[in-house]
């Protein structure tokens, strides 16, 4: 199995959630490589007044420009560390088991060598819209693709994904790739759906990783 050096990792966490840091740091304790905190961004003014526009659907939603603005903190925070090394960029409403962390960080052999981004263990339920529109129900799906990663964007007709939860970036040119991306966004939106729409980002489900809902969300 193939496997990758992780330079570091880094967790996006509120000010007022005390509570995900301790369970960021319970879970990381065990982790092989450097971890750092990055205090997570929470607007109070909303995204007009800042110089932000949000694509129409999304008008209002400070969280939204919150997460993206987060995530670009984090990455840029990234890039004095990182250079041909993967970066994790972590959610603080990840779960992950203990066991997962190892020296290097393993990988599927069916992973195509042009990836860039992966998302681990994302979600997926039913696109309304798209052909698989008659089957019911809004819940989480079970992976439908088992272990097998898949190219995020080449699904979106049939399913809706989301998963920055934990998120893994190739190399520091990737990660300026990204920066550059996002500093040219019209319109902000999703960030894991930026992800996943605009590189080749893959899917690999992990039944070490998963998301903590008991911990209440951060929207506002």
């Amino acid at each position: 199995m193939p496997s990758l050096y992780v330079k570091g990792v880094y967790f996006i966490n509120l000010d007022i959630r005390p509570d995900r840091l301790e369970n960021m740091h319970k879970q990381l304790s065990s982790c092989k490589w450097d971890v750092t905190r990055v205090p997570a961004v929470r607007l109070e003014k909303e995204p007009a007044e800042i110089g932000y526009k949000l694509i129409p659907r999304l008008e209002g939603k400070k969280h939204v420009l919150s997460i993206w603005l987060s995530h670009r903190k984090a990455l840029e925070l990234a890039l004095t560390n990182v250079q041909n090394e993967a970066l994790i960029l972590l959610e603080d409403d990840v779960k992950i088991d203990s066991t997962f962390w190892k020296d290097k960080l393993e990988l599927p052999e069916k992973l195509p060598e042009n990836w860039e981004i992966l998302f681990f263990s994302p979600r997926f339920r039913v696109n309304k819209n798209g052909p698989l529109k008659n089957q019911t129900g809004s819940k989480w799906l079970k992976a439908p693709f088992g272990k097998e990663p898949v190219l995020l964007n080449s699904v979106r007709s049939k399913y809706v994904c989301t998963g920055a939860h934990f998120v893994v970036f190739r190399n520091s040119s990737v990660i300026k790739k990204v920066i550059e991306k996002m500093d040219s966004m019209d319109e902000i939106y999703d960030v894991d759906l930026f992800y996943l729409g605009s590189f080749k980002t893959f899917g690999i489900d992990n039944p070490k990783i998963t998301t903590n809902s008991s911990l209440g969300s951060d929207h506002h």
